[in-house]
């Protein structure tokens, strides 16, 4: 039957997975997981697949996470200097650049 559990990096807040094991052939679990805070959905083969869905999905919720605080830091930096947060914008050869709102006006 299903089974919800929790985990904590240290790196980010708690995230929440439910567990749903559908199999249980060649020693190992079969069925699907849900990471409930992106609602995502993963089908898993083995237990060890398991383990590195869950594994693969707290460090992008760490990364995620901690790229959100740096850009809210720089933009309340840029407040304080009196200067609009930059924002990513398209050149001619499609790559993401950073500038600054009052250069492009």
């Amino acid at each position: 039957m299903g089974e919800k559990q929790e985990a904590f990096t240290g790196k980010s807040r708690p995230q929440t997975f439910t567990v749903q094991i559908q199999y249980q052939e060649n020693a190992t679990w079969q069925g699907t997981i849900l990471w409930v805070e992106e609602k995502q959905a993963m089908h898993f083969r083995s237990a060890l697949e398991l383990l590195k869905l869950m594994d693969s999905a707290l460090d992008q919720a760490g990364k995620k996470e901690e790229s959100d605080k740096k850009y809210i830091e720089k933009s309340k930096h840029q407040i304080n200097c009196g200067k609009q947060p930059s924002r990513a914008v398209e050149s001619s050869e499609g790559k993401g650049e950073r500038r600054e709102d009052d250069e492009a006006e």
